[in-house]
């Protein structure tokens, strides 16, 4: 019998035998993370670190068409837009991205296993819970982003960790500085997901990994009998666009070149997928793209904790700027798609501009 804990009315904690159970509960809203609910996850995974009778955890999505979508980025546009003052204008998303990101490393420092099933849309935030899981299940169903240069943001929630040490050269650059969404198959092929997993197979896994840990003596070989569970290599994921156009992606996505040589390369190429790449990286933030690339430059080799407090950083500078609010206007707000960046163009983005996000100015994550 499951036993369950009342927390964030959208998010369901319980527990089935050995393994504990995280089930995102906003379908309406693509299971988009709200305040309650990162809070939720992370005093879930607090009870459960030294509760010897848990072995494994598994995080689903309700509905069948998001794992999650994203972090609630609408709410914090909504607490800021109208403020004038630095301070006051920051306050919220201080408190949001300040426990969204202690969450993001409570998942990736979790001494107990931890399944992820990305079932439908992973995105942003959304990301930022499974990325960090130790067995990140992806279907056909799956389709990932970390679309925030279009919202004029960046990669946050210690995306930039993995996307830096995608298994192909310039591919985690390359989703970054588009933003495009990309397939299971794109997934694996980067090494961002674990395991090819059809949809319909899923409840099937589930019991298995309940089984499997029930008979388990403790965290570390629960871990060795859910690997054991879960298919290797691409798993019937089908072909990678991404691996198809690996060699041009590598030519010139590389992070010692300036991003305005990049797109130059993208545009004269004779390779038809980096053009369309030069269009789409066109309509994205020039300031999220400029600060993006020197980013995962700065970022490269670092450590997951290193990675997110940088992202406490960045994220309070950019609350303080135009670009999140025009961004957030345009996709979600007006929904008009026709955002007015500022600045307009990358080469009016200067390097004291992009150095400045990077100062010690803006709050610590750990003293936040």
């Amino acid at each position: 019998m499951a036993s369950q804990i009342i927390t964030d009315p959208h998010l369901r904690v319980e527990t089935h035998g050995s393994v504990g159970f995280l089930t995102l509960d906003r379908p309406q809203a693509l299971n988009a993370l709200t305040l309650g609910m990162i809070r939720g996850i992370h005093a879930a995974l607090e009870a459960w670190r030294d509760d010897d009778g848990i072995r494994a955890i598994i995080i689903r999505g309700a509905g069948d068409r998001a794992f999650c979508a994203g972090g609630d980025v609408k709410a914090v546009y909504e607490a800021g837009v109208n403020v004038t003052d630095p301070d006051a204008k920051t306050a919220i998303a201080r408190v949001y991205f300040a426990d969204e990101y202690r969450m993001n490393r409570a998942l990736f420092h979790f001494p107990k296993p931890i399944v992820a099933f990305m079932n439908g849309i992973t995105m942003g935030g959304g990301y930022g819970v499974a990325g960090p899981c130790r067995f990140r299940i992806a279907s056909e169903k799956t389709l990932f982003a970390m679309p925030e240069v279009g919202i004029g943001f960046f990669p946050d929630v210690g995306s930039v960790y993995f996307l830096t040490r995608a298994s192909s050269p310039g591919v985690g650059l390359w989703l970054a500085l588009t933003g495009q969404a990309v397939p299971a198959s794109d997934m694996v092929y980067a090494g961002l997901a674990d395991a090819f997993v059809p949809s319909a197979d899923h409840d099937d896994l589930v019991t298995s990994i309940i089984h499997a840990a029930n008979a388990s003596t403790d965290a570390r070989t629960a871990e060795v009998a859910i690997a054991a569970l879960l298919p290797s290599g691409r798993g019937g994921a089908g072909a990678s666009a991404l691996a198809r156009h690996a060699e041009a992606v590598a030519e010139v996505f590389k992070l010692e070149s300036h991003l305005e040589k990049i797109l130059q390369d993208s545009e004269t190429s004779g390779n038809s997928f980096l053009n369309e790449t030069a269009r789409i990286v066109k309509t994205r933030a020039p300031l999220s793209l400029k600060i993006t690339h020197e980013y995962m430059r700065r970022m490269q080799g670092a450590s997951f904790d290193a990675v997110t407090a940088m992202d406490y950083r960045l994220a309070i500078a950019f609350m303080r700027d135009h670009d999140f609010y025009e961004g957030i206007r345009a996709a979600l707000v007006d929904k008009d798609k026709d955002p007015h960046w500022s600045p307009a163009a990358l080469g009016q983005v200067s390097s004291a501009m992009v150095d400045a996000y990077f100062s010690d100015n803006y709050p610590d994550l750990d003293a936040a």
